[in-house]
């Protein structure tokens, strides 16, 4: 697998993490963005335009903007890019959309290219990601491509809710700041901006 890129949220109008994408991201890349975030076709044409200008303004080669393609397409644009872009959105209709594409998510696990997520992008790659409401905070399984547990949009108000998650599952949660990241390759992990973990210790 190569790098991965867990991104806590961006507002991709005003390009916020653009300094992390000018970093990460290779000279004419080939870029597949399923935008599959929201079933909402109104909202789909805007993200479209947002990416294709966003990513072409990063000297992308190739742009595709994946809705609708079967199985054999997927597979033919999985192979000819090197960056799979997993936005942001709704988590569960993401989900929703990428359960019917087993195929397209086994793909993740041997791509030697880069992968990214951003926001709903991220929580749907760890093995478990935490969902939260005005008032709820609720633990989803994700698709286990990172042996982690994500949040997104963390915010100092969160932490005696996801203490307090962590504490009943017995799981640790990894929470990322909006405009942060954090970076995965084989050889090692890195920070940038705010990352929070909170971990369960057995019999604690």
């Amino acid at each position: 697998m190569g790098l991965i890129v867990l991104m806590g949220g961006e507002n991709v109008n005003e390009r916020t993490c653009e300094n992390i994408y000018k970093k990460y991201l290779p000279n004419n890349s080939t870029i597949l963005i399923p935008v599959w975030s929201t079933d909402d076709l109104e909202k789909q044409e805007k993200y479209k335009k947002i990416f294709l200008d966003y990513f072409h303004d990063l000297k992308a080669k190739k742009v595709f903007l994946e809705l609708e393609d079967n199985d054999e397409e997927i597979k033919n644009k999985v192979e000819e890019s090197n960056v799979i872009y997993l936005p942001g959105g709704e988590t569960s209709i993401l989900k929703k959309n990428l359960v019917k594409k087993p195929e397209f998510i086994q793909k993740f696990k041997s791509y030697n290219g880069i992968i990214i997520g951003n926001s709903a992008g991220t929580l749907v790659l760890g093995s478990k990601y935490v969902e939260t409401g005005k008032d709820t905070f609720k633990i989803f399984e994700g698709f286990q491509i990172i042996d982690m547990n994500l949040n997104m949009h963390h915010a100092s108000e969160m932490e005696p809710p996801l203490r307090k998650l962590s504490r009943n599952n017995k799981i640790t949660i990894t929470s990322i700041e909006e405009h942060s990241a954090i970076l995965i390759n084989e050889k090692k992990i890195e920070y940038t901006g705010i990352i929070v973990s909170y971990g369960y210790l057995k019999g604690a």
